[in-house]
């Protein structure tokens, strides 16, 4: 082969990997739209089926808890069968799960302990198809020569994207159609997704080593990995207390204030809305500016800073400020996903990405299930205001507590990484 040949031939494999790119995170972002309009009509569903804050709650942890199990078994599962089957297999069947409540609903046989075990089933497989796709990005990067930096920022951006999109349509079509209806839209997302998995995305597999039916090996090292590093470590402890305190917000307290407050759904909509726009903002900055402003401020400036508007919201202010304080919460935190992963990426071997990625999903995630139920419980038996001036309490001691870390230090100061050989 010439050189010119084989020039031509690396600038079609760039060009390929670069539709791989962008096929993968339109499907990441249309399923995740999906998921935002699911993610706003069940617990609305339930709410206005119910007035109860406790039984939006118990939905709220049915949806969450199969994370937990996903993630355990995962990112094993990924490396064991490659990204491709899985990230399909979870895009069917969240689809088909979700299919079933506007079915149920059309037939006037709906009800509520039917949309739990649904959102329980329907979540399943979200952990070990979201592995499967973060599991891929530093391959696509090295093949289409993007930096994994701007990758995982561009994967952050098109995700936080649904946040700002998902949120205000959710509350106008709920309006509009209903909720049941909403969801035929989340089940078309899903299959437009695999599509263009399908069609587009190679099938990157890594090379795995040993006996391939030993999973619960190879879950143990995605465990051992992340427990070896004293800055791998903090964070995961720090981000899933974040997760624990910041999730029931979305889930539970946000709802409960809305119909509260105005009893409007496209209210919800706008305050998850202006969360989206803060965090696509911080998104977009971190792929510009990650090179140029060191990691450990990046973390520790947005996990203070966030903690001032969650104070706010616990004034139970009137919407347009909520919805301030929603902006500011995404202007803090928007930067804080890519750059964990982006850490995580840059330290993983590539043989170990997908139980890596995926244990550190399970961890960082695992008890947000029961932060919510306790959440729901809380607001059952205390004001709203109480209850989020709570949450308030608790993560601005979490804040603190990732100010003085000192394992965040191993961050180096000019934003790269340093290794365990140079530490």
């Amino acid at each position: 082969m010439t050189d010119e040949s084989a020039t031509a031939t690396q600038r079609d494999h760039r060009r390929r990997s670069r539709t791989a790119v962008v096929a993968l995170l339109s499907g990441q972002g249309l399923s995740g739209l999906g998921d935002m309009l699911a993610g706003i009509a069940l617990p609305w569903f339930v709410l206005q089926e119910t007035g109860s804050p406790g039984l939006t709650a118990v939905t709220g942890f049915a949806s969450l808890v199969p994370l937990v199990i996903g993630g355990i078994i995962g990112g094993a599962v990924v490396d064991r069968f490659g990204f491709r089957p899985v990230s399909v297999a979870a895009d069917v069947a969240s689809g088909v799960t979700i299919a079933i409540i506007p079915m149920l609903a059309v037939a006037g046989a709906l009800e509520i302990w039917h949309v739990v075990l649904l959102a329980f089933l329907g979540s399943l497989l979200d952990i070990p198809g979201q592995t499967a796709r973060q599991s891929v990005l530093p391959a696509l990067a090295e093949a289409a020569d993007i930096r994994l930096e701007r990758l995982n920022a561009a994967a952050e951006t098109m995700r936080r994207l649904t946040h700002l999109a998902g949120p205000p349509l959710a509350g106008l079509l709920i309006v509009l159609i209903g909720p049941p209806a909403v969801l035929w839209l989340d089940v078309a997302s899903f299959a437009i997704s695999v599509v263009l998995v399908m069609g587009l995305v190679p099938a990157i597999r890594p090379a795995v080593d040993g006996d391939p039916e030993h999973w619960l090996t190879r879950v143990r090292e995605g465990f051992a990995f992340l427990a070896r590093e004293p800055l791998l470590r903090t964070l995961v402890l720090i981000i899933g207390a974040v997760n624990v305190l910041m999730n029931p917000i979305f889930l539970v307290v946000l709802p409960v204030y809305a119909n509260s407050t105005t009893g409007e759904a496209v209210d919800l909509g706008l305050l998850i809305g202006a969360f989206g726009v803060g965090s696509v903002i911080a998104a977009v900055s971190f792929g510009a500016f990650a090179a140029r402003v060191p990691r450990v401020v990046l973390i520790r400036a947005g996990l203070l800073t966030t903690a001032v508007p969650v104070w706010v919201l616990s004034t139970i202010p009137p919407v347009p400020i909520a919805m301030a304080a929603m902006l500011v919460i995404g202007l803090a935190v928007g930067g804080i996903g890519p750059l964990i992963l982006t850490v995580l990426g840059e330290r993983t071997p590539v043989r170990l990405r997908g139980r890596v990625f995926g244990t550190y999903a399970t961890l960082v995630n695992g008890a947000i299930p029961f932060g919510v139920l306790i959440t729901g419980v809380l607001l059952e038996a205390v004001p709203l205001g109480v209850a989020v001036a709570t949450i308030a309490a608790l993560y601005s001691a979490v804040a603190l507590l990732a100010l003085v870390a000192r394992p965040l230090s191993d961050l180096a100061a000019n934003g790269r990484v340093v290794s365990a050989a140079e530490s």
